[in-house]
């Protein structure tokens, strides 16, 4: 059985993937994406504080796939957009780092 807290970065990790297919990109400023789970993540009411939580989280313990730099003082949210989604959510479900 999978906590909340589980199921709900799974539902963001899935739709940060699906945002970042259709836009074809592999990088996008952090406030765009934490804009976009506001706005489209299915079945989460999420706020601007909780969706940057989110984001955070994935960050810390799926580097790999999520990754944040920092250029001209703009914060810029890179994906793996090779990275097997199976291993991110599998990852969420363990809990640790990959």
């Amino acid at each position: 059985m999978y906590t909340i807290m589980q199921q709900e970065l799974k539902k963001v990790a899935e739709t940060i993937k699906v945002y970042y297919v259709q836009r074809s990109v592999s990088s996008m400023f952090f406030v765009n994406v934490v804009d976009h789970l506001v706005r489209n993540c299915q079945g989460l009411v999420l706020g601007q504080n909780e969706a940057t939580k989110y984001i955070e989280e994935l960050i810390n313990i799926c580097p790999s796939w999520l990754s944040i730099q920092g250029i001209n003082g703009n914060r810029i949210l890179k994906v793996d957009k090779t990275f097997n989604m199976q291993v991110v959510f599998e990852t969420i479900e363990k809990g640790k780092s990959n």
